[in-house]
């Protein structure tokens, strides 16, 4: 049963079109896997998704209002089951908000405490700092 969870849990996120289809299928499966293995494994390839698929459109759907889906994502593979590639994410998003400044403008107020939350589990790297 808990194979299925995965399976599913992987095509959901791989089926998402944009950023809030993919935030909610991230926090949705994550919380709905218990396995840590598989949880693990779930949140680390979604780490990879967001780093590869969202986050080069950051600028943009931050413009269109979508800036909490992309904070949950990051608080979500940024804890310790994200990994190597949750904490890969999070460098990335963390880079993304210290060099827009402009786009900071356009971030919902509800998305900066995730946001911070998210960077500040990795204070050791520079980017996470200067993106909180």
């Amino acid at each position: 049963m808990s194979s299925n969870l995965f399976n599913n849990a992987l095509d959901d996120i791989g089926r998402a079109r944009d950023i809030v289809q993919f935030s909610c299928a991230v926090v949705r499966h994550s919380g709905m896997l218990r396995d840590q293995e598989e949880q693990a494994a779930f949140l680390q390839g979604a780490a990879v998704q967001f780093t590869r698929h969202f986050l080069p459109n950051w600028e943009q759907d931050i413009r269109e209002g979508e800036s909490f889906g992309y904070a949950t994502v990051s608080n979500a593979v940024s804890r310790e089951l994200g990994g190597q590639p949750g904490m890969q994410a999070c460098r990335a998003m963390a880079a993304k908000v210290s060099s827009s400044t402009s786009a900071l403008d356009d971030v919902d107020a509800r998305a900066l405490p995730l946001l911070a939350l998210s960077f500040g589990r990795y204070p050791q790297l520079a980017e996470c700092r200067d993106g909180t």
